[in-house]
């Protein structure tokens, strides 16, 4: 797994950001969930925790040239549709303060109408890497744009996209990583995942919902039945790892 540093962008208030707070991942929010006991634990089975991703030359902007596959999404060819119960090849960048996920296979790519967004691989594994690119996109000063690409169009987008803008700053300390996630739901054009974030021992997991736009042949993010909300965990064995920390 690579590790790409490169100057950032701003941040989702919400999650994962120590700093500020849509969907509270920021350590302070799931501090006070843990506190007053809010937090939802993780009662969903999982695929067993597997090893870190392995190491992979790939920026995430060139579509892969594999063999054949079906499928080609923006370009990418899909060869395996298996839900991925190892962590996938990755190319991890920075986001200003977050590390998020890119690959050359799985995307995100560039498409003519996803400037920000990217275009991502027909696939479990390309969904996995849409969600968490979603929550790194949000996170960003290009945001609006992210959220009006990435995201249906239905009254959840509009009630994001309305959000005060504070809600989408980053703190230059205790920013939260991904660190692995989980497939709650998986169908051929839709995707349930939970992403797994922490810091200072502090875990938090996210539920993102996405679903295949044909017409746009891409991954969309449905956050009328996606769960921003940073609810904290203790258990985290039916997550697979997946993060650059450690490497």
């Amino acid at each position: 797994m690579s590790d790409e540093n490169a100057s950032g962008r701003g941040g989702y208030n919400t999650w994962w950001f120590i700093a500020a707070g849509v969907v509270f991942l920021i350590i302070v929010a799931l501090v006070a969930i843990i506190i007053v006991g809010r937090g939802r634990g993780n009662n969903n089975p999982g695929a067993a925790p597997a090893p870190t991703s392995s190491n992979s030359t790939g920026v995430g902007t060139q579509p892969s040239t594999g063999d054949g596959g079906i499928g080609g999404a923006c370009d990418l060819p899909v060869q395996n549709q298996n839900i991925p119960v190892t962590a996938p090849a990755t190319t991890w960048k920075t986001n200003q303060y977050l590390r998020f996920p890119t690959s050359g296979t799985y995307g995100p790519v560039k498409k003519a109408g996803t400037d920000q967004w990217g275009c991502f691989q027909h696939s479990p594994t390309g969904a996995l890497f849409a969600a968490a690119n979603f929550v790194s996109q949000v996170a960003s000063p290009q945001h609006a744009a992210a959220i009006k690409e990435g995201a249906v169009d239905d009254s959840s987008r509009a009630d994001l996209l309305n959000q005060d803008p504070s809600y989408f700053q980053q703190s230059a300390t205790d920013t939260a990583q991904f660190l692995g996630y989980q497939f709650l739901q998986e169908k051929q054009d839709s995707a349930v995942v939970s992403l797994w974030l922490g810091e200072a021992n502090v875990n938090a997991a996210i539920k993102v919902s996405l679903v295949w736009d044909a017409s746009a042949d891409n991954w969309q993010v449905e956050l009328a039945t996606s769960d921003l909300d940073g609810s904290s965990i203790t258990n985290t064995t039916a997550y697979t790892h997946w993060s650059a920390a450690g490497e």
